[in-house]
């Protein structure tokens, strides 16, 4: 387990990866999953990698669709994007998505519950 998978992206692309694949040749077996940020969605070719090398399912830390919380936590990296356009991205690559949630943000307002059960039913988490 690690707490980034896609931390070091050149690195996982050019030694990790490729090696995962070659020893899954002709063998069938357990699936891997990991948890990873919601940028892996910017990267074709490292979803490609990655779902060749067989993995199925990655934990993306959501915290919140409200861009306010977002700032609050320090969340760069999902901030000013379509978030559940990203986790269909992964979706669509062959990834089932697991979301992590967080609420209680100082600039939450009691309707951040509603908000987070909307977005995980449009993301289809």
């Amino acid at each position: 387990m690690d707490d980034n998978f896609i931390g070091n992206k050149k690195q996982i692309k050019s030694d990790m990866l490729p090696a995962l694949i070659e020893w899954r040749k002709g063998k069938t077996g357990m699936p891997f999953n990991t948890e990873v940020s919601i940028n892996l969605a910017d990267d074709p070719e490292l979803l490609r990698l990655m779902v060749a090398a067989g993995f199925e399912t990655v934990f993306v830390g959501i915290e919140t669709p409200n861009e306010d919380s977002l700032e609050e936590c320090n969340k760069s990296q999902n901030k000013g994007r379509d978030l559940v356009e990203s986790v269909k991205k992964l979706q669509r690559a062959g990834l089932q998505v697991q979301g992590g949630f967080i609420v209680g943000f100082d600039s939450d307002s009691p309707s951040i519950f509603q908000q987070q059960i909307d977005f995980i039913q449009r993301a289809a988490l």
